[in-house]
């Protein structure tokens, strides 16, 4: 929680009213560069992190299948598995026909995929940190 109001924000004098016991800032200084000094750093940066949660989530989660689609990904068809499998090789699927990116609903979210898996434990970690949902991303 920011400690100060909407309305203080708005109004330079409030500001510097309210704020200049805890801050020394440059009167000098553009109103708009105040406003944004006066945030604490913690405060920008959690909103800064939650931002990019949530735009992380909408590209890689919630719209999977038209990332995939910008990216020429395209799901296995019948056929093609029968061929894989008439040819006596595996499949390894890395994420699962309802899986995403973020949520790739498989065994091994490591599997043949370099450093995937430290991406989404660190993912998850920021998420739960920041206080944000573990609701699943799929649609």
């Amino acid at each position: 929680m920011l400690p100060f109001t909407a309305r203080q924000l708005g109004d330079s004098t409030g500001i510097a009213a309210f704020l200049q016991p805890k801050f020394n800032f440059n009167s000098s200084m553009p109103d708009h560069a105040r406003r944004r000094a006066y945030i604490p750093m913690k405060d920008q940066t959690l909103i800064a992190v939650r931002e990019f949660l949530e735009t992380f989530e909408e590209v890689f989660g919630t719209d999977w299948q038209y990332t995939k689609s910008m990216l020429g990904i395209q799901d296995q068809t019948p056929e093609q598995t029968d061929a894989v499998r008439k040819m006596g090789l595996e499949t390894i699927h890395i994420i699962a026909s309802d899986g995403t990116f973020l949520e790739p609903r498989v065994d091994d979210e490591t599997e043949d995929w370099g450093r995937r898996g430290a991406l989404l434990e660190r993912y998850r970690r920021l998420k739960s940190l920041t206080g944000q949902s573990d609701a699943p991303t799929t649609q």
